[in-house]
Protein backbone atom coordinates (compact mmCIF):
# COMPACT_ATOMS: atom_id res chain seq x y z
CA UNK A 1 0.00 0.00 0.00
CA UNK A 2 1.27 3.21 -0.70
CA UNK A 3 1.12 6.99 1.32
CA UNK A 4 -1.56 7.69 -1.18
CA UNK A 5 -3.73 5.33 -1.10
CA UNK A 6 -3.22 5.23 2.55
CA UNK A 7 -4.53 9.05 2.40
CA UNK A 8 -7.52 8.18 -0.03
CA UNK A 9 -8.77 5.35 2.51
CA UNK A 10 -8.32 7.06 5.56
CA UNK A 11 -10.27 10.14 4.25
CA UNK A 12 -13.89 10.16 4.01
CA UNK A 13 -13.83 12.34 0.68
CA UNK A 14 -11.38 13.40 -1.47
CA UNK A 15 -10.11 16.21 0.03
CA UNK A 16 -7.66 19.55 -1.79
CA UNK A 17 -6.47 20.38 1.06
CA UNK A 18 -4.69 19.29 4.39
CA UNK A 19 -6.55 16.69 6.28
CA UNK A 20 -8.90 18.33 8.88
CA UNK A 21 -7.42 16.62 11.99
CA UNK A 22 -4.58 15.80 10.39
CA UNK A 23 -1.57 17.53 8.80
CA UNK A 24 0.28 16.22 5.75
CA UNK A 25 3.34 15.36 7.69
CA UNK A 26 1.61 13.90 10.71
CA UNK A 27 -0.56 11.35 8.28
CA UNK A 28 2.54 10.38 6.99
CA UNK A 29 3.78 9.49 10.35
CA UNK A 30 0.45 8.14 11.00
CA UNK A 31 0.81 5.82 7.62
CA UNK A 32 3.87 4.17 8.86
CA UNK A 33 3.26 3.59 12.37
CA UNK A 34 -0.03 1.57 10.88
CA UNK A 35 2.01 -0.40 8.31
CA UNK A 36 3.86 -1.28 11.58
CA UNK A 37 1.13 -3.14 12.72
CA UNK A 38 -0.45 -6.43 11.94
CA UNK A 39 -3.52 -7.57 10.06
CA UNK A 40 -3.06 -3.92 8.57
CA UNK A 41 -4.94 -3.99 5.18
CA UNK A 42 -7.69 -6.54 6.51
CA UNK A 43 -8.62 -5.25 9.59
CA UNK A 44 -6.48 -1.65 10.91
CA UNK A 45 -6.75 0.37 8.05
CA UNK A 46 -10.86 0.47 7.78
CA UNK A 47 -11.00 1.06 11.11
CA UNK A 48 -8.89 4.43 10.33
CA UNK A 49 -11.29 5.31 8.01
CA UNK A 50 -14.19 4.73 10.19
CA UNK A 51 -12.33 6.45 13.24
CA UNK A 52 -11.38 9.37 11.00
CA UNK A 53 -14.84 10.02 9.93
CA UNK A 54 -16.09 10.18 12.95
CA UNK A 55 -13.91 12.46 14.36
CA UNK A 56 -14.19 14.54 11.88
CA UNK A 57 -18.18 14.70 12.21
CA UNK A 58 -18.13 15.24 15.68
CA UNK A 59 -15.53 18.55 14.99
CA UNK A 60 -18.26 19.51 12.91
CA UNK A 61 -21.18 19.34 15.26
CA UNK A 62 -18.62 20.94 17.95
CA UNK A 63 -21.65 23.06 18.67
CA UNK A 64 -24.12 21.49 18.49
CA UNK A 65 -26.72 20.81 21.36
CA UNK A 66 -28.90 17.87 21.64
CA UNK A 67 -32.34 17.95 22.09
CA UNK A 68 -33.28 13.86 21.66
CA UNK A 69 -31.72 10.98 21.59
CA UNK A 70 -30.41 10.58 17.84
CA UNK A 71 -29.33 6.27 17.89
CA UNK A 72 -26.55 5.74 15.57
CA UNK A 73 -26.10 9.52 14.69
CA UNK A 74 -25.37 10.23 18.09
CA UNK A 75 -21.71 8.91 17.20
CA UNK A 76 -21.08 12.32 15.39
CA UNK A 77 -22.40 13.96 18.22
CA UNK A 78 -18.90 15.25 20.91
CA UNK A 79 -18.17 12.64 22.39
CA UNK A 80 -18.51 13.45 25.81
CA UNK A 81 -22.17 13.37 25.23
CA UNK A 82 -22.27 9.95 24.55
CA UNK A 83 -21.36 7.17 26.83
CA UNK A 84 -19.42 4.13 25.79
CA UNK A 85 -21.39 1.96 25.90
CA UNK A 86 -23.64 3.49 23.30
CA UNK A 87 -20.26 3.82 21.48
CA UNK A 88 -19.28 -0.06 21.25
CA UNK A 89 -22.56 -1.34 20.67
CA UNK A 90 -23.22 1.11 17.42
CA UNK A 91 -19.54 0.59 16.50
CA UNK A 92 -19.89 -2.99 16.51
CA UNK A 93 -23.49 -3.03 14.58
CA UNK A 94 -21.49 -1.09 11.84
CA UNK A 95 -18.49 -2.88 11.54
CA UNK A 96 -20.07 -6.16 11.42
CA UNK A 97 -22.43 -4.90 8.40
CA UNK A 98 -19.02 -3.85 6.72
CA UNK A 99 -17.48 -7.15 7.54
CA UNK A 100 -15.56 -6.20 10.08
CA UNK A 101 -14.77 -9.08 12.91
CA UNK A 102 -15.46 -7.08 16.19
CA UNK A 103 -16.59 -7.70 19.59
CA UNK A 104 -17.99 -6.54 22.33
CA UNK A 105 -15.26 -6.05 26.01
CA UNK A 106 -15.98 -4.81 29.23
CA UNK A 107 -14.58 -4.03 33.04
CA UNK A 108 -17.36 -3.97 35.53
CA UNK A 109 -14.88 -2.13 37.54
CA UNK A 110 -11.74 -0.29 37.20
CA UNK A 111 -9.65 -1.49 40.21
CA UNK A 112 -9.00 2.73 40.29
CA UNK A 113 -11.71 4.11 39.95
CA UNK A 114 -15.64 3.53 41.19
CA UNK A 115 -17.09 2.77 37.30
CA UNK A 116 -17.36 0.19 34.57
CA UNK A 117 -15.52 0.88 31.05
CA UNK A 118 -16.84 -0.55 27.76
CA UNK A 119 -14.73 -1.15 24.72
CA UNK A 120 -14.74 -2.95 21.65
CA UNK A 121 -11.81 -6.06 19.77
CA UNK A 122 -11.07 -6.65 16.98
CA UNK A 123 -8.40 -9.81 15.37
CA UNK A 124 -5.39 -9.14 13.75
CA UNK A 125 -3.19 -10.89 11.78
CA UNK A 126 -2.59 -14.05 13.46
CA UNK A 127 -6.02 -14.33 15.23
CA UNK A 128 -5.09 -12.50 18.35
CA UNK A 129 -8.07 -10.31 20.07
CA UNK A 130 -6.30 -6.90 20.02
CA UNK A 131 -8.78 -3.78 22.15
CA UNK A 132 -9.57 -0.88 21.12
CA UNK A 133 -11.65 2.14 22.40
CA UNK A 134 -13.93 3.28 19.50
CA UNK A 135 -13.99 6.52 17.81
CA UNK A 136 -10.41 8.13 19.05
CA UNK A 137 -8.38 4.58 18.89
CA UNK A 138 -7.54 2.18 16.79
CA UNK A 139 -6.03 -1.45 17.40
CA UNK A 140 -4.26 -1.47 20.64
CA UNK A 141 -3.82 2.34 20.54
CA UNK A 142 -5.12 3.43 24.44
CA UNK A 143 -3.75 0.17 25.60
CA UNK A 144 -0.58 1.93 27.49
CA UNK A 145 -2.24 4.37 29.25
CA UNK A 146 -5.69 3.03 29.37
CA UNK A 147 -6.94 -0.97 28.81
CA UNK A 148 -4.08 -2.57 30.30
CA UNK A 149 -5.25 -0.65 33.95
CA UNK A 150 -8.82 -3.04 33.41
CA UNK A 151 -9.01 -5.60 36.14
CA UNK A 152 -11.23 -8.34 34.99
CA UNK A 153 -12.44 -8.51 31.40
CA UNK A 154 -15.63 -9.76 30.06
CA UNK A 155 -17.18 -10.42 26.48
CA UNK A 156 -20.50 -10.46 25.62
CA UNK A 157 -21.23 -13.16 23.56
CA UNK A 158 -24.27 -14.56 21.05
CA UNK A 159 -24.55 -17.67 22.62
CA UNK A 160 -25.26 -18.76 26.07
CA UNK A 161 -21.88 -19.74 28.25
CA UNK A 162 -23.43 -22.40 30.60
CA UNK A 163 -20.16 -21.10 33.22
CA UNK A 164 -22.35 -18.23 33.72
CA UNK A 165 -23.44 -17.04 37.15
CA UNK A 166 -26.68 -17.45 35.09
CA UNK A 167 -26.29 -20.94 35.15
CA UNK A 168 -24.30 -21.51 38.42
CA UNK A 169 -26.08 -20.05 40.42
CA UNK A 170 -29.07 -21.41 43.04
CA UNK A 171 -32.64 -20.50 41.95
CA UNK A 172 -33.38 -17.71 44.16
CA UNK A 173 -29.63 -16.64 44.54
CA UNK A 174 -28.59 -12.61 43.98
CA UNK A 175 -26.39 -12.01 41.06
CA UNK A 176 -25.12 -8.66 40.54
CA UNK A 177 -26.47 -7.30 37.62
CA UNK A 178 -23.33 -6.81 35.40
CA UNK A 179 -22.57 -10.37 35.66
CA UNK A 180 -26.19 -11.88 35.28
CA UNK A 181 -26.38 -12.11 31.09
CA UNK A 182 -26.29 -15.75 30.38
CA UNK A 183 -24.18 -14.68 27.31
CA UNK A 184 -20.96 -13.53 29.59
CA UNK A 185 -17.35 -14.72 28.58
CA UNK A 186 -14.63 -14.31 30.73
CA UNK A 187 -11.52 -12.73 28.49
CA UNK A 188 -9.33 -11.81 31.48
CA UNK A 189 -6.60 -14.02 30.85
CA UNK A 190 -6.21 -11.66 27.56
CA UNK A 191 -5.18 -8.46 29.67
CA UNK A 192 -3.18 -9.93 32.68
CA UNK A 193 -1.25 -13.15 33.44
CA UNK A 194 -3.85 -15.30 35.85
CA UNK A 195 -4.33 -18.19 38.01
CA UNK A 196 -7.23 -20.52 38.96
CA UNK A 197 -7.26 -19.62 43.00
CA UNK A 198 -8.89 -21.98 45.66
CA UNK A 199 -9.57 -20.24 48.73
CA UNK A 200 -11.31 -21.21 52.18
CA UNK A 201 -14.76 -21.37 52.71
CA UNK A 202 -16.23 -21.49 55.61
CA UNK A 203 -19.64 -19.40 55.71
CA UNK A 204 -22.76 -20.66 56.38
CA UNK A 205 -24.98 -20.05 53.13
CA UNK A 206 -27.13 -21.90 50.60
CA UNK A 207 -25.33 -20.19 47.89
CA UNK A 208 -23.83 -21.86 44.94
CA UNK A 209 -21.17 -18.47 44.12
CA UNK A 210 -18.81 -16.36 45.88
CA UNK A 211 -17.45 -13.40 44.59
CA UNK A 212 -13.88 -11.68 44.51
CA UNK A 213 -14.91 -7.92 45.10
CA UNK A 214 -12.61 -4.92 44.89
CA UNK A 215 -12.46 -2.42 47.70
CA UNK A 216 -13.38 0.72 46.59
CA UNK A 217 -14.09 4.29 48.38
CA UNK A 218 -17.38 3.61 48.81
CA UNK A 219 -17.10 -0.08 49.81
CA UNK A 220 -16.89 -3.16 47.94
CA UNK A 221 -17.65 -3.91 44.42
CA UNK A 222 -17.94 -7.68 42.83
CA UNK A 223 -15.91 -8.07 39.77
CA UNK A 224 -15.53 -11.87 39.44
CA UNK A 225 -17.12 -15.14 40.93
CA UNK A 226 -16.64 -18.52 41.66
CA UNK A 227 -18.29 -21.83 42.65
CA UNK A 228 -18.67 -22.41 46.37
CA UNK A 229 -17.89 -26.39 47.30
CA UNK A 230 -19.92 -25.95 50.44
CA UNK A 231 -18.26 -30.17 52.07
CA UNK A 232 -14.97 -28.73 51.44
CA UNK A 233 -15.70 -25.20 52.62
CA UNK A 234 -13.55 -24.44 49.45
CA UNK A 235 -14.65 -21.65 46.27
CA UNK A 236 -12.54 -21.93 43.20
CA UNK A 237 -11.82 -19.21 41.32
CA UNK A 238 -10.54 -18.97 37.32
CA UNK A 239 -8.92 -15.72 35.46
CA UNK A 240 -7.62 -14.11 38.83
CA UNK A 241 -5.02 -11.55 38.06
CA UNK A 242 -1.78 -11.11 40.17
CA UNK A 243 -1.32 -8.13 41.41
CA UNK A 244 -4.45 -6.92 42.33
CA UNK A 245 -6.03 -6.79 45.93
CA UNK A 246 -9.37 -8.22 46.48
CA UNK A 247 -11.66 -10.08 49.32
CA UNK A 248 -13.84 -12.95 49.15
CA UNK A 249 -17.52 -12.41 49.21
CA UNK A 250 -20.80 -13.29 49.49
CA UNK A 251 -24.57 -12.50 48.92
CA UNK A 252 -26.50 -12.65 51.72
CA UNK A 253 -29.96 -11.67 51.07
CA UNK A 254 -29.75 -8.64 49.10
CA UNK A 255 -26.03 -7.53 51.17
CA UNK A 256 -22.41 -8.39 49.92
CA UNK A 257 -20.98 -9.93 53.32
CA UNK A 258 -17.15 -10.35 53.40
CA UNK A 259 -15.19 -13.03 54.73
CA UNK A 260 -11.63 -13.17 55.92
CA UNK A 261 -8.90 -10.12 54.63
CA UNK A 262 -8.54 -8.36 51.75
CA UNK A 263 -5.26 -10.56 49.48
CA UNK A 264 -3.67 -9.99 46.56
CA UNK A 265 -1.32 -12.44 44.76
CA UNK A 266 2.03 -11.33 44.04
CA UNK A 267 4.71 -12.07 41.54
CA UNK A 268 8.20 -10.36 40.55
CA UNK A 269 8.47 -11.82 37.39
CA UNK A 270 6.14 -13.13 34.79
CA UNK A 271 5.32 -16.66 35.28
CA UNK A 272 5.79 -19.41 32.32
CA UNK A 273 2.45 -21.38 33.24
CA UNK A 274 0.46 -18.79 31.78
CA UNK A 275 0.15 -15.86 28.53
CA UNK A 276 1.09 -12.46 28.85
CA UNK A 277 -0.76 -10.30 27.88
CA UNK A 278 -2.30 -10.12 24.45
CA UNK A 279 -0.25 -13.02 23.32
CA UNK A 280 -3.17 -16.08 23.31
CA UNK A 281 -5.89 -16.72 20.66
CA UNK A 282 -7.50 -18.91 23.28
CA UNK A 283 -8.05 -19.29 27.00
CA UNK A 284 -4.66 -21.03 27.94
CA UNK A 285 -4.90 -23.16 31.26
CA UNK A 286 -3.88 -21.36 33.95
CA UNK A 287 -1.55 -22.02 37.12
CA UNK A 288 -3.63 -23.84 39.52
CA UNK A 289 -3.09 -22.50 43.05
CA UNK A 290 -4.49 -23.24 46.36
CA UNK A 291 -4.74 -21.14 49.71
CA UNK A 292 -5.44 -23.01 52.89
CA UNK A 293 -4.73 -20.54 55.15
CA UNK A 294 -1.54 -21.00 56.29
CA UNK A 295 0.72 -21.85 52.54
CA UNK A 296 0.13 -21.21 48.69
CA UNK A 297 0.18 -24.91 46.92
CA UNK A 298 -0.17 -25.86 43.50
CA UNK A 299 -2.99 -28.30 42.07
CA UNK A 300 -0.43 -31.28 42.70
CA UNK A 301 0.22 -30.24 46.83
CA UNK A 302 3.41 -28.77 46.50
CA UNK A 303 5.26 -25.43 47.18
CA UNK A 304 4.62 -22.92 44.85
CA UNK A 305 7.93 -22.64 42.57
CA UNK A 306 7.66 -19.47 40.47
CA UNK A 307 7.97 -16.91 42.82
CA UNK A 308 3.88 -16.33 43.57
CA UNK A 309 3.39 -15.52 46.78
CA UNK A 310 0.32 -14.82 49.19
CA UNK A 311 -0.46 -12.25 50.56
CA UNK A 312 -3.04 -10.67 53.39
CA UNK A 313 -3.29 -7.58 54.32
CA UNK A 314 -5.53 -7.73 58.28
CA UNK A 315 -5.47 -4.41 60.24
CA UNK A 316 -3.80 -5.13 63.72
CA UNK A 317 -4.97 -2.92 66.61
CA UNK A 318 -2.85 -4.28 68.56
CA UNK A 319 0.73 -2.81 66.47
CA UNK A 320 0.95 0.48 65.56
CA UNK A 321 2.83 2.52 63.00
CA UNK A 322 3.64 6.32 61.95
CA UNK A 323 2.21 7.72 58.56
CA UNK A 324 3.09 10.49 56.45
CA UNK A 325 1.13 10.71 53.43
CA UNK A 326 1.03 13.17 50.08
CA UNK A 327 -1.71 12.21 48.01
CA UNK A 328 -5.07 10.45 48.63
CA UNK A 329 -5.28 9.35 44.88
CA UNK A 330 -2.41 8.81 42.45
CA UNK A 331 -0.83 10.20 39.87
CA UNK A 332 -2.68 9.48 36.66
CA UNK A 333 -0.75 7.69 33.58
CA UNK A 334 -1.69 10.86 31.51
CA UNK A 335 -0.83 13.46 33.43
CA UNK A 336 2.75 11.77 34.18
CA UNK A 337 3.22 12.01 30.29
CA UNK A 338 2.17 15.69 30.26
CA UNK A 339 4.82 16.31 32.90
CA UNK A 340 7.37 14.54 31.02
CA UNK A 341 6.67 16.97 28.11
CA UNK A 342 7.38 19.88 30.68
CA UNK A 343 11.17 19.49 30.53
CA UNK A 344 13.18 21.72 29.05
CA UNK A 345 10.54 24.20 28.97
CA UNK A 346 11.79 28.01 29.64
CA UNK A 347 11.02 31.21 30.88
CA UNK A 348 11.75 34.66 28.85
CA UNK A 349 12.12 38.46 30.25
CA UNK A 350 11.88 41.40 29.10
CA UNK A 351 11.52 45.34 30.95
CA UNK A 352 10.67 46.87 27.98
CA UNK A 353 8.18 45.79 24.74
CA UNK A 354 10.58 46.30 22.85
CA UNK A 355 13.61 44.80 24.59
CA UNK A 356 15.36 41.81 23.96
CA UNK A 357 14.32 38.45 25.82
CA UNK A 358 16.62 37.20 28.36
CA UNK A 359 16.39 33.36 29.13
CA UNK A 360 15.78 33.51 32.80
CA UNK A 361 15.05 29.97 34.01
CA UNK A 362 14.90 26.53 32.26
CA UNK A 363 12.99 23.26 33.72
CA UNK A 364 15.99 20.95 33.46
CA UNK A 365 13.92 18.50 34.81
CA UNK A 366 10.44 16.76 34.97
CA UNK A 367 8.35 18.77 37.20
CA UNK A 368 6.60 17.08 40.23
CA UNK A 369 2.92 16.66 40.64
CA UNK A 370 2.72 19.77 42.90
CA UNK A 371 3.48 22.96 43.76
CA UNK A 372 7.17 23.30 42.75
CA UNK A 373 10.13 26.37 43.18
CA UNK A 374 12.41 27.37 40.60
CA UNK A 375 15.64 29.31 41.87
CA UNK A 376 16.07 32.44 39.02
CA UNK A 377 19.74 33.53 39.06
CA UNK A 378 18.90 37.43 38.23
CA UNK A 379 19.62 40.80 39.46
CA UNK A 380 17.84 42.74 36.68
CA UNK A 381 13.99 43.96 36.74
CA UNK A 382 11.54 42.47 34.18
CA UNK A 383 8.14 43.27 33.62
CA UNK A 384 7.11 40.90 30.75
CA UNK A 385 7.50 36.96 30.69
CA UNK A 386 7.12 34.14 27.87
CA UNK A 387 6.89 30.88 29.17
CA UNK A 388 7.30 27.90 26.75
CA UNK A 389 7.87 24.59 25.74
CA UNK A 390 11.53 23.56 23.97
CA UNK A 391 9.21 21.06 21.94
CA UNK A 392 6.72 23.23 20.90
CA UNK A 393 4.13 21.01 23.30
CA UNK A 394 1.18 22.00 25.32
CA UNK A 395 2.33 23.88 28.62
CA UNK A 396 -0.46 22.06 30.63
CA UNK A 397 0.18 24.37 33.08
CA UNK A 398 -2.73 24.81 36.30
CA UNK A 399 -0.78 27.82 38.22
CA UNK A 400 1.74 30.00 38.16
CA UNK A 401 3.59 33.02 40.58
CA UNK A 402 6.35 34.78 40.07
CA UNK A 403 7.84 36.17 43.20
CA UNK A 404 11.13 38.67 44.35
CA UNK A 405 11.27 42.91 44.70
CA UNK A 406 9.09 44.86 42.98
CA UNK A 407 10.50 48.30 42.46
CA UNK A 408 9.40 50.00 45.71
CA UNK A 409 10.87 47.57 47.77
CA UNK A 410 14.80 47.14 49.41
CA UNK A 411 16.20 43.78 48.39
CA UNK A 412 16.20 41.99 51.61
CA UNK A 413 15.46 38.32 51.53
CA UNK A 414 12.38 39.68 54.25
CA UNK A 415 10.75 41.49 51.81
CA UNK A 416 10.42 39.17 48.44
CA UNK A 417 6.93 38.83 47.89
CA UNK A 418 4.40 37.11 45.86
CA UNK A 419 4.02 39.78 42.47
CA UNK A 420 0.81 40.60 41.25
CA UNK A 421 0.45 39.26 37.57
CA UNK A 422 -1.76 40.18 34.58
CA UNK A 423 -2.35 38.02 31.66
CA UNK A 424 -5.30 38.06 28.36
CA UNK A 425 -8.08 35.79 29.03
CA UNK A 426 -6.35 33.51 27.25
CA UNK A 427 -4.14 32.78 29.81
CA UNK A 428 -6.15 33.44 32.89
CA UNK A 429 -6.66 29.91 33.51
CA UNK A 430 -3.01 29.36 34.74
CA UNK A 431 -3.15 32.73 37.29
CA UNK A 432 -6.88 32.52 38.62
CA UNK A 433 -5.47 30.48 42.42
CA UNK A 434 -7.98 27.11 40.82
CA UNK A 435 -5.78 24.29 40.65
CA UNK A 436 -8.13 22.44 38.64
CA UNK A 437 -8.05 25.00 35.69
CA UNK A 438 -5.21 24.79 33.35
CA UNK A 439 -3.37 26.68 30.52
CA UNK A 440 -2.77 23.87 27.25
CA UNK A 441 -1.16 26.48 24.82
CA UNK A 442 2.56 25.73 23.67
CA UNK A 443 2.98 29.65 24.86
CA UNK A 444 2.11 32.20 27.24
CA UNK A 445 2.84 35.30 27.92
CA UNK A 446 2.07 37.39 31.34
CA UNK A 447 3.00 41.37 32.35
CA UNK A 448 3.79 42.26 35.97
CA UNK A 449 1.83 45.39 37.65
CA UNK A 450 5.72 47.04 37.45
CA UNK A 451 9.10 45.79 37.03
CA UNK A 452 10.39 43.59 39.36
CA UNK A 453 13.22 41.62 40.55
CA UNK A 454 12.47 37.62 39.65
CA UNK A 455 14.07 35.57 42.59
CA UNK A 456 11.54 32.43 42.09
CA UNK A 457 9.06 30.94 39.51
CA UNK A 458 6.48 28.72 41.68
CA UNK A 459 3.79 26.87 39.61
CA UNK A 460 1.79 23.94 39.70
CA UNK A 461 1.45 21.67 36.39
CA UNK A 462 -2.11 20.44 35.27
CA UNK A 463 -3.58 18.20 37.58
CA UNK A 464 -6.31 16.69 39.26
CA UNK A 465 -6.02 18.10 42.43
CA UNK A 466 -5.63 14.79 44.52
CA UNK A 467 -2.69 15.90 46.31
CA UNK A 468 -2.89 17.16 50.10
CA UNK A 469 -3.82 20.74 50.11
CA UNK A 470 -3.29 23.29 52.77
CA UNK A 471 -6.60 24.34 54.37
CA UNK A 472 -8.70 20.89 53.63
CA UNK A 473 -10.18 18.41 56.30
CA UNK A 474 -8.88 15.07 55.47
CA UNK A 475 -10.01 11.58 57.27
CA UNK A 476 -7.38 9.02 57.21
CA UNK A 477 -9.66 5.14 57.11
CA UNK A 478 -8.51 1.69 58.09
CA UNK A 479 -10.34 -1.43 56.45
CA UNK A 480 -12.17 -3.45 59.00
CA UNK A 481 -15.09 -6.31 59.47
CA UNK A 482 -15.60 -5.19 55.46
CA UNK A 483 -16.39 -1.50 56.32
CA UNK A 484 -14.47 1.76 56.44
CA UNK A 485 -13.73 2.77 60.10
CA UNK A 486 -12.53 6.18 60.61
CA UNK A 487 -9.01 6.73 62.67
CA UNK A 488 -8.49 10.19 62.60
CA UNK A 489 -9.51 13.57 61.01
CA UNK A 490 -6.68 16.21 60.73
CA UNK A 491 -6.80 19.61 58.58
CA UNK A 492 -4.03 20.22 56.45
CA UNK A 493 -1.50 23.09 56.91
CA UNK A 494 0.68 22.31 54.48
CA UNK A 495 1.43 19.25 51.58
CA UNK A 496 1.29 16.77 53.55
CA UNK A 497 -0.21 14.90 56.70
CA UNK A 498 1.15 13.05 59.46
CA UNK A 499 -0.74 10.62 61.40
CA UNK A 500 0.70 8.53 64.52
CA UNK A 501 -0.44 5.17 66.16
CA UNK A 502 -2.25 3.97 63.21
CA UNK A 503 -3.13 0.20 62.79
CA UNK A 504 -0.53 -1.41 61.16
CA UNK A 505 -0.91 -4.10 58.12
CA UNK A 506 -4.04 -3.26 56.87
CA UNK A 507 -5.84 -1.41 53.89
CA UNK A 508 -6.45 2.37 54.39
CA UNK A 509 -8.04 5.18 52.74
CA UNK A 510 -7.66 9.07 52.91
CA UNK A 511 -10.55 11.26 52.32
CA UNK A 512 -10.59 14.51 51.59
CA UNK A 513 -13.69 16.02 53.31
CA UNK A 514 -14.16 19.44 51.81
CA UNK A 515 -13.81 18.91 48.04
CA UNK A 516 -13.46 16.01 45.04
CA UNK A 517 -14.35 12.21 45.41
CA UNK A 518 -11.40 10.55 43.67
CA UNK A 519 -9.51 8.65 46.52
CA UNK A 520 -7.96 5.30 46.29
CA UNK A 521 -7.14 2.65 48.76
CA UNK A 522 -3.68 2.22 49.53
CA UNK A 523 -1.05 -0.08 51.75
CA UNK A 524 1.23 1.01 53.34
CA UNK A 525 5.03 -0.29 53.42
CA UNK A 526 8.55 1.14 53.76
CA UNK A 527 7.07 3.99 54.60
CA UNK A 528 5.27 4.62 51.41
CA UNK A 529 1.71 4.47 50.25
CA UNK A 530 1.02 1.10 47.71
CA UNK A 531 -1.99 1.79 45.74
CA UNK A 532 -3.95 -0.53 45.85
CA UNK A 533 -4.38 -0.66 42.17
CA UNK A 534 -0.72 -1.18 42.36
Amino acid sequence: MSFDEFKESVLPYRATDEPLLYKKSELRERFHSILSMEGTDKITVPIERYKMYILKQQRISYYTERKNNLELYDLFLPSTEFNCHNQVTWTANLFRACGIPVCYEFTPQWPDRENRHFWNASPDSTGIYIPYSTPQNNLKEDWDEHLKYAGKVYRRTFGINKQAPYFLKAPKEVVPEILSLPTLQDETYRYHQTVSLELPFTASTHNRLAYLSYITRSGIVPVAWGEINSCAEKAVFHQVPLSMTFILSYYEGDSLKTVGEPFRLVSLKYIEDTPQPLTARENASALSLSWNGADLLCAEDKDVENGISYREYRCDTTRYMDMLLYRKYPLKPHLLKLHKQLKGAYVLARNKLHDHYDTIAVLSETPKPDWQTVTVKNTKRYRYFILATANRRPLNIAEIEFWGYDTSSPQGTDDMQKLEMKAAETYWNAIDEDAETFISAPTMEFELECPAVIKEMKFIPRTANNMIVAGNLYSLCYFQDGIWKEFERKKAKDGSLSFKNVPAGGVYILKNLDYGKEELPFLYEGGKQIWISQ
